[in-house]
């Protein structure tokens, strides 16, 4: 069996070809598009923002497991703007967690660290 017959790094490249950028030689007359939205539009009213949040751990009933509860939220908040502060608190936070019914559940006892992340969003909270 005999060796291929590669082509060496060092050769230089075929005709037409561009070894920085293999667009570069591409002139395409593109629309400019469609304008950014202004800072208003562009970001959506949290429908949470200024809620009195109840922050606090607990271990009953969970086989000795401790996790940190949020509580506070309004019996008709919007589901998919608890899912996104849990999101973003698991995030923060770097644990995992949930939501239920009103509530949301992070693992462990980060309770210190939920709360300041909640006051620097501009929620009171207590606990």
């Amino acid at each position: 069996m005999g060796r291929k017959n590669r082509k060496s790094r060092d050769e230089e490249p075929e005709p037409g070809f561009s070894a920085v950028n293999p667009f570069g030689s591409l002139e395409l007359d593109l629309p400019a598009g469609e304008p950014t939205p202004a800072a208003d539009e562009a970001a959506p009213t949290d429908p949470l923002a200024g809620l009195r949040l109840h922050v606090f751990f607990e271990r009953k009933g969970r086989s000795g497991k401790t996790v940190t509860l949020v509580e506070g939220f309004p019996a008709d908040s919007e589901p998919a703007a608890l899912e996104r502060l849990a999101r973003e608190l698991r995030q923060a936070l770097a644990t995992g967690g949930t939501v239920r019914e009103q509530s949301i559940e992070l693992q462990g006892d980060v309770v210190s660290r939920a709360t300041v992340y909640l006051q620097d969003r501009g929620h009171p909270v207590t606990g």
